[in-house]
């Protein structure tokens, strides 16, 4: 009995991490062809800068798979047992150059916080307020929108229940703010903006509204001479054992107001959205099933587009198998369809889980009635929860993991053979990942395709 429990816990960590946005998945869908380069690039540098929740949000819509909890390197309740950190994230193409180069230096003296590297800041914390100096970003903005990285200083201070808030940017950015709540966890912010610029576009005041509730938010943004406002929504139902639900969105107009920083694929679009749905019947073999949908409506156009799939998966841990299916585009009658299926075997030994995966996929033409060789792939991971340290509840979610996986993109090894790795070690002062691909083809040899290095030490 105790074996079995212990082997449903670590099942559960698997697919934990399976569900998490890591930088290995974005190089996966990029080398599937699921995404377009451009597309990874923005998620990439969304997580380079630890906007997780946006990258999630492009990543569900882009790839149409289900971000699930973003993975986040040390949780800030492991973070305050040290009194600093250095980390490093190199980025490597196919040639071996290096195409981004992220590095932060922070010192914590008590309530004051020193980041130095690609993010410049000083920061001081107490417990009514906070105030900021140097590369200010939406996390220290508290943003729900994507904003620009100003260079100035943020203050914010707490009465009661309301907390005000300024900033002030060295090229004449100001924004001033009041949040109240919360009210029976009712939160409103309201802000002003006034962007000093060349044009009359940026030289315009804007207003925000931001109502939050325990499951999500809206925001909307208007810019004096704007045809509409910005809009964004999120919300999340919080996660039971039998249905979870979510979905965001963005809406606006030709133009946005002039500090927001939005993605091009939210911009070229006036109705930008995503949704996931998921049912899970614990007592029926652990079946779930996902259904996703992501819906957008270009600018000056009245067409919409659509992409819908419904994922299903349940078995034993010795042999789960899993289907989905996915309309590429339902405006064309689904008329492609790409149809995936796999098969995992999970076993448990002491506090480590091995997983075994086999999986296929391929895509049908219904209109020339032809089907795309398929996509093979075989895939071992080994799964290490390390044990939890006196006073770091938290530690115990940092998990050790090592993955290979062998693709042949075109149902031939001998044709085309792709080789992934991930490694993500954690230890008492020191957090690794390593992600690399490599790739063989009938005219070439193994050669390296992408690799990415993350690097931390603390102490």
């Amino acid at each position: 009995m105790g074996k079995r429990l212990l082997l449903m816990a670590l099942m559960a960590a698997v697919q934990v991490l399976a569900a998490e946005l890591t930088e290995a998945k974005v190089f996966e869908w990029w080398d599937d062809g699921l995404i377009a380069p451009e597309e990874a690039n923005e998620i990439l540098s969304l997580m380079d800068e630890g906007n997780m929740r946006e990258a999630c949000a492009l990543a569900e819509i882009y790839s149409g798979e289900p971000c699930g909890d973003p993975a986040i390197p040390m949780p800030d309740s492991v973070r305050k047992f040290y009194h600093g950190h250095y980390t490093t994230k190199l980025r490597l193409d196919s040639t071996g150059r290096v195409s981004s180069h992220r590095k932060e230096l922070e010192l914590v003296f008590r309530r004051l916080a020193l980041r130095l590297g690609t993010q410049e800041l000083l920061t001081y914390r107490s417990k009514r307020g906070e105030a900021h100096f140097g590369q200010v970003s939406s996390r220290e903005l508290h943003s729900e929108t994507p904003l620009d990285t100003f260079w100035g200083t943020a203050l914010s201070y707490s009465l009661g229940k309301f907390r005000l808030s300024a900033m002030l940017d060295t090229s004449k950015v100001t924004n001033i703010g009041i949040t109240a709540g919360p009210f029976s966890k009712f939160t409103a912010q309201a802000a002003i903006w006034y962007s000093k610029g060349d044009s009359a576009s940026t030289d315009s005041p804007s207003g925000s509204l931001t109502l939050t509730v325990p499951s999500g938010g809206i925001t909307a943004w208007y810019q004096a001479g704007q045809s509409s406002p910005l809009v964004r929504f999120s919300f999340r139902t919080r996660n039971t054992s039998a249905f979870s639900w979510s979905t965001t969105g963005y809406i606006h107009g030709d133009s946005i107001p002039a500090p927001a920083r939005l993605s091009a694929s939210i911009l070229k679009n006036s109705f930008w959205s995503t949704q996931n749905l998921t049912l899970h019947a614990k007592d029926f073999f652990d079946t779930k099933a996902t259904v996703g949908a992501r819906v957008t409506r270009p600018l000056h156009s009245d067409s919409i587009s659509g992409r819908f799939s419904i994922d299903i998966s349940g078995g034993p841990e010795i042999a789960r198998p899993a289907i989905k299916v996915t309309c590429i585009e339902a405006a064309s009658d689904c008329d492609q369809t790409i149809y995936q299926a796999k098969i995992a075997s999970s076993h448990a030994f002491g506090q480590k889980a091995a997983t075994f995966t086999g999986g296929a996929r391929t895509r049908h033409e219904r209109s020339g009635n032809s089907w795309q060789a398929p996509r093979l792939e075989i895939a071992a991971e080994l799964d290490e929860i390390p044990a939890r340290k006196s006073g770091q509840k938290n530690a115990g979610s940092r998990r050790n993991s090592y993955r290979i996986a062998l693709v042949a993109p075109e149902a031939s090894p001998q044709k085309k053979l792709q080789v992934r790795t991930e490694t993500r070690i954690y230890g008492d002062f020191l957090e690794f990942a390593l992600t690399a691909a490599f790739q063989r083809t009938e005219t070439s040899n193994f050669h390296p395709t992408h690799a990415q290095v993350t690097a931390g030490f603390f102490f």
